[in-house]
């Protein structure tokens, strides 16, 4: 849609491990959705978004100042992210709209977003979005099998577009491509009902 970009996911999880990041703190060492959005497609500017099972979000914005140099896993090289590779928590989150819901009868873990132009457009003046728009993007899964405070936990580790695992955010060049194209808004009735439970 021209006003934004809505997400929905659904995860199998019959144990989520959540609750014990502070506010203001990345949530990646829990279970955590992570979107990559890079709304013009340089590698230049691109925004991650965190969420939780609980609606947490956490945003990082990553700026390059140079054209990105990788390693053959697609990483930025050390060298690169020692003098053009700059990230910092995104002061400009406002307008974003989160709702998850947890069945845990049934196990399953569903998130809904959505992410205004005035957010992930920002660099180009918050245009509307436009049908044959592409995007580059990339979404993560994070999916711990104990708290922060076990010293022998695990997590797997889930990508839409593949990367060296635990590194999505230093993998532009990895990032897969979205293209906006013409259809039916998405009812609002399931957010709806996941912002009341």
């Amino acid at each position: 849609m021209p006003e934004g970009i809505y997400i929905a996911y659904t995860s199998v999880d019959k144990a989520l491990t959540r609750g014990e990041t502070l506010n203001g703190q990345s949530l990646h060492k829990e279970d955590v959705l992570e979107l990559f959005i890079d709304p013009t497609g340089d590698l230049r500017q691109y925004f991650e978004i965190q969420i939780n099972p609980q609606g947490k979000v956490y945003c990082h914005i990553h700026i390059l100042t140079d054209e990105p140099s990788v390693t053959g896993k697609g990483r930025l090289t050390p060298e690169f992210m020692s003098r053009h590779y700059w990230a910092y928590p995104s002061p400009h989150a406002d307008g974003i709209q989160v709702a998850c819901r947890y069945d845990s009868a049934a196990g399953l873990w569903s998130a809904e977003g959505f992410f205004p132009v005035s957010f992930i457009n920002r660099r180009q003046g918050a245009k509307p979005l436009n049908s044959g728009m592409v995007l580059r993007a990339n979404f993560a899964r994070y999916d711990w099998n104990a708290p922060l405070h076990d010293l022998a936990r695990r997590s797997v580790f889930v990508y839409w577009s593949p990367v060296a695992p635990g590194c999505p955010h230093i993998s532009p060049t990895r990032m897969g491509y979205l293209e906006l194209v013409p259809g039916k808004p998405p009812s609002p009735t399931t957010t709806d009902r996941s912002l009341k439970e």
